[in-house]
């Protein structure tokens, strides 16, 4: 009887396919959840390490009043001006129909963006970002997992980035005659808007690598 059960058990191991999601198929029937969906506290800590050492992209906005952005690149020969987040906090806020939020703090890298503001070309070169933070609602679509959970498939959408704490000691303006004769020519609430429509797109882009997941409590 045992050198049967043995038998069993060797055939059964040799049929389990070797993937990484294969407890989505052999799950232990008495578990209430997937054995690798993760609670809502590990999602959020998930989100937080892809948010952390992202680099990012201030998309270059060429048109309008004030273009910005037009004369460096991100990775990938992007036009735009390179963003580096740093993770901050992430806490679950709550789920709907077909979504969970979750809101996010980032903090950001030393960066330099070009502005033209009333036709003079500047330069913004932001020294200390250390007081600099955004925040922002992430908003994840999410489908039955089949398992008392919810499946994290996508589309990431992300609301009301806001970035503060920019001080006039933080950056410097430099660039053209315009610029270097009105050093205060950039003010700190256009460098704010700029910097969150970048950590807009940049948290979008991060939260990539966490669609896949599930997660039940």
């Amino acid at each position: 009887m045992r050198s049967h059960a043995v038998a069993l058990f060797i055939g059964a191991a040799m049929l389990t396919p070797a993937h990484a999601d294969v407890d989505l198929v052999g799950h232990k029937g008495f578990e209430a959840c997937w054995s690798r969906a993760l609670t809502t506290i590990e999602f959020a800590d998930a989100v937080n390490t892809a948010n952390e050492g992202f680099a990012g992209c201030i998309a270059a906005s060429p048109g309008g009043t004030t273009p910005y952005c037009t004369t460096s690149t991100c990775s990938g020969n992007v036009p735009g001006c390179p963003l580096t987040l740093r993770a901050s906090s992430v806490a679950h806020d709550f789920d709907g129909s077909g979504y969970v939020r979750y809101n996010a703090t980032v903090g950001m890298d030393a960066l330099a963006m070009d502005v033209t503001v009333s036709g003079a070309h500047c330069v913004v070169t932001i020294n200390d970002a250390s007081n600099l933070s955004a925040t922002a609602a992430l908003f994840f679509g999410v489908s039955d997992d089949g398992n008392s959970g919810q499946y994290v498939g996508g589309p990431v959408s992300v609301e009301n980035a806001q970035t503060t704490g920019l001080r006039s000691t933080d950056y410097v303006v430099s660039g053209d005659f315009l610029c270097y004769a009105a050093g205060t020519f950039v003010p700190a609430s256009l460098i704010l808007s700029i910097l969150s429509t970048g950590v807009d797109s940049s948290l979008q882009d991060a939260q990539q690598a966490t669609l896949g997941e599930s997660i039940c409590e």
